[in-house]
């Protein structure tokens, strides 16, 4: 097997900024707040690995103060910018898309997208919490959504898709606050569902999908994932490599 290019990039954290912090059942982040401490050590994260945007990012956190929800979305975005600056990568915060992302003289572009808590996570908590030690199937979303997590995902894919310029190669970075309904294999089964599409003549525009998981995988190792789903325009095989390596 031929050794990958060494682009001389860290690794790093994938979540070493923020991680929502594990709610009981029924509960939401309603006490984030633009003053909590978390911020700040988010800011000087940003400036240490020399973001660029800050200032106009900060503006729109300070713009959604009182809507908590809306307050961990954006902190995806800075998570997600933080982690590709700490490997190397060259980043810039902007909005729609979220991020104007570079390395070896190679520009593209992420999307961020934030899955909130779901209802079915309250009643699987709950479940389980009242039958300790039993198991069952969980994360099911058919029932209390009317639609599977992976059609989910696919519907936002292709919702956001058709809102961006696609003029240089674009990443879809996935973020869940859903504990037990998104988590790496649907999305791994999403990003799959694309690639074969691509592979027998559809348009998919996504050039891959990031997925920051809020667990480690005792397995590979790693809180974040990379699936190449064959979208145009496409990423270099080196970049694609250089975003898989970041666990």
């Amino acid at each position: 097997m031929r050794k990958p290019p060494n682009l001389g990039l860290q690794p790093t954290a994938a979540c070493e900024i923020v991680v929502p912090p594990r709610l009981k059942p029924g509960v939401r982040a309603t006490r984030m707040a633009i003053g909590d401490p978390i911020f700040e050590r988010m800011r000087a994260t940003l400036t240490d690995r020399r973001v660029r945007g800050v200032e106009s990012y900060w503006s729109r956190l300070e713009s959604n103060a009182g809507t908590p929800e809306v307050l961990w979305d954006l902190l995806a975005e800075a998570q997600t910018a933080a982690t590709l600056a700490g490997s190397g990568f060259l980043v810039v915060l902007r909005d729609a898309p979220d991020l104007h992302v570079s390395i070896i003289d190679v520009p593209f572009a992420v999307e961020v997208k934030r899955f909130r808590r779901k209802p079915q996570d309250d009643i699987d908590e709950a479940w389980f919490a009242k039958n300790r030690g039993m198991v069952r199937p969980y994360g099911d979303t058919i029932d209390t959504e009317g639609a599977a997590v992976v059609d989910q995902l696919l519907s936002v894919a292709a919702t956001k898709a058709a809102k961006l310029p696609f003029d240089r190669p674009t990443v879809l970075a996935i973020h869940s606050a859903s504990p037990h309904c998104v988590e790496d294999l649907e999305v791994r089964d999403a990003a799959s569902r694309l690639y074969e599409a691509q592979c027998h003549g559809g348009d998919v525009r996504w050039a891959g999908i990031m997925f920051f998981s809020r667990s480690t995988s005792c397995i590979e190792h790693r809180n974040l994932y990379f699936f190449e789903t064959a979208g145009r325009p496409s990423l270099p095989k080196s970049v694609a490599t250089a975003l898989n390596e970041i666990r």
